[in-house]
């Protein structure tokens, strides 16, 4: 069988939706399946590839579109910017195409991009399936594939909610008449897509609710991996991150988005290191990752910085970097948002699971955290509670010390259906009844009779 999958985010170094595609390229191979990769032109970059191994010599990748031009170890370089009357042309002009469309003129460019690109590659490489990812907000491969046709069966694959304007508070924003026009787009997507894919259960239902509840028939939970790619770099952390056996570190790695608040754990950290001052030469509260301006501007961010054993590090880590750094850990944060409910799945909750540390989960009792680890599971509050945050500091610091911190572990019985190989085989056996299912509808089309086609995806 052969899959086609896009990719606008592939790669170690593209945040967790280049992670996840390189994890999904490499399950499906391991599943024995033929991959076709149509990837973003800035994954396809040779020193880039590289990294990843040999393994990912056996995916064709094409690129779309061209990588941007570069100086010498930097970043793009930037177009002229031209005079400031054409530079305000331009943005009002766009503005307005926004308001009209819903969309900003380069991503309407890019959507013709992606669809010359699927178009040219189904008919050249012939897929049996083709299995459609994006990247955030950038939904750009759906919304060409939407507008193919029925040019060869699809999934349409969901990383987060889409667009902005469904997330949850306090995530969500809303743009006038632009929201509205995302949204009927979101609706397009569902309704052509023969598949759509979610990471989550708690996903799949918050997506396909209201209008769009009639197709949760085609909804089906293809999960984050919990597996290691055989990378070909460096593993080693940076010397300004080694992280000694003697010493407790509660690792929080990823970004610090806005709507993330380190408050709570702060204090909390803060609360549990005064109890004993033997604690202060062990223990370590450290943040490694970009850091948003509204934490530097919040009055506490001072007091943060200033506080003894809480360090936050802006480097830039490589991903394999970022597991060796879990590995040296002695407990890892997941930190989310406070809200009623959390409809996502934290790409880094997996790197946890499978470097096997304590997970410390900040999150609703209502998220995809709790489905994943359980819901009587010890360590889990959400973020502001600092008083209970300190108590299960308190608790994993005891079994540190007795050397029984493996008992705070999640049970492998709930990490083995998010493996490698499980998620490669279902990937398998989803795809291959996805063909047959097509296959037989194109057939009683053919036949003129559309009265059996309705029972099709109800009868998955």
């Amino acid at each position: 069988m052969k899959i086609l999958v896009t990719a606008k985010f592939l790669g170690s170094d593209r945040a967790s939706e280049g992670i996840c595609s390189a994890k999904f390229l490499y399950s499906l191979l391991a599943a024995g399946l033929e991959v076709v990769c149509l990837a973003a032109a800035q994954s396809v970059v040779p020193e880039k590839l590289r990294r990843h191994g040999e393994w990912l010599k056996s995916v064709k990748l094409i690129p779309v579109g061209k990588p941007p031009a570069q100086t010498a170890g930097g970043p793009p370089v930037p177009r002229a910017p031209g005079n400031w009357a054409g530079r305000f042309c331009r943005r009002k002009l766009g503005a307005l195409i926004v308001y009209g469309t819903g969309l900003a003129p380069e991503t309407w460019a890019e959507i013709r991009l992606w669809k010359g690109m699927l178009r040219q590659a189904i008919a050249r490489e012939r897929p049996d399936l083709v299995f459609v990812r994006g990247a955030g907000a950038g939904f750009e491969p759906q919304m060409a594939m939407a507008g193919l046709g029925a040019a060869a069966p699809w999934v349409a694959n969901y990383h987060d909610p889409f667009p902005l304007s469904l997330y949850p508070d306090p995530y969500r924003r809303r743009l006038f008449m632009a929201s509205a026009l995302q949204e009927r787009w979101n609706a397009r997507i569902i309704e052509a897509a023969d598949w759509v894919s979610f990471p989550s259960e708690r996903l799949l239902r918050w997506m396909l609710r209201g209008r769009l509840a009639p197709c949760r028939g085609k909804g089906v939970v293809i999960p984050h991996i919990v597996g290691e790619l055989p990378m070909a770099s460096d593993c080693k952390a940076p010397a300004t991150l080694v992280l000694g056996p003697d010493r407790f570190v509660i690792l929080h790695a990823g970004s610090l988005l806005e709507p993330r608040q380190p408050w709570g754990l702060v204090e909390a950290f803060r609360r549990f290191a005064a109890k004993d001052a033997a604690r202060s030469g062990k223990a370590e509260l450290l943040f490694v990752g970009g850091i948003n301006r509204f934490h530097k501007a919040d009055p506490r961010w001072a007091e943060a910085v200033r506080t003894q054993g809480v360090r936050f590090v802006e480097e830039r880590v490589a991903y394999g970097q970022s597991l060796e750094l879990m590995r040296q850990a002695a407990v890892c944060v997941v930190l989310e948002a406070e809200n009623a409910e959390s409809p996502f799945f934290p790409a880094k909750l997996t790197d946890y699971l499978l470097c096997r540390k304590p997970i410390l989960a900040l999150s609703p009792a209502e998220s995809v955290m709790s489905d994943v680890l359980g819901a009587g599971y010890p360590y889990r509050c959400l973020p502001s509670d600092s008083a209970r945050i300190a108590r299960i500091l308190e608790e994993l610091w005891s079994l540190w010390q007795d050397g029984r911190l493996a008992e705070a572990t999640v049970p492998l019985e709930r990490v083995s259906r998010l493996s490698m190989k499980a998620v490669g085989e279902s990937c398998k056996a989803l795809f291959t009844t996805a063909v047959d299912d097509w296959r037989r509808k194109k057939r009683i089309l053919k036949r003129g009779d559309t009265r059996w086609c309705k029972g099709l995806q109800t009868s998955r």
